[in-house]
């Protein structure tokens, strides 16, 4: 047996994972353009998602620490209603929020 070993980039085995999977009727996370967005920020940039649910707030968050480095970026979420149902977050590089 031979194995054919390839080194790639992370966003290049992202977007060939995401293909293989739409192919064959795979699912990918609601969340990838939400990492592709954050990925693709130049600078000090922010990314900011709205409306989400206090659930949607929690499986972001654990969705991009998944595939980012906790200790170098943060995800940080601020209620945009009175009664709590609704949330904006904002992603950005730790340095970013000083």
């Amino acid at each position: 047996m031979s194995l054919n070993i390839e080194t790639i980039s992370a966003k290049d085995a992202q977007s060939k994972l995401s293909q293989l999977r739409s192919g064959r009727g795979g699912r990918t996370s609601k969340y990838q353009p939400v990492l592709e967005a954050v990925q693709g920020r130049r600078g000090s940039q922010i990314v900011t998602v709205d409306d989400l649910t206090p659930n949607e707030v929690q499986g972001l968050r654990a969705y991009l620490y998944r595939y980012l480095d906790s200790e170098e970026w943060t995800v940080k979420s601020a209620r945009t209603d009175s009664d709590g149902s609704k949330y904006r977050v904002f992603i950005g590089r730790e340095a970013d929020f000083d």
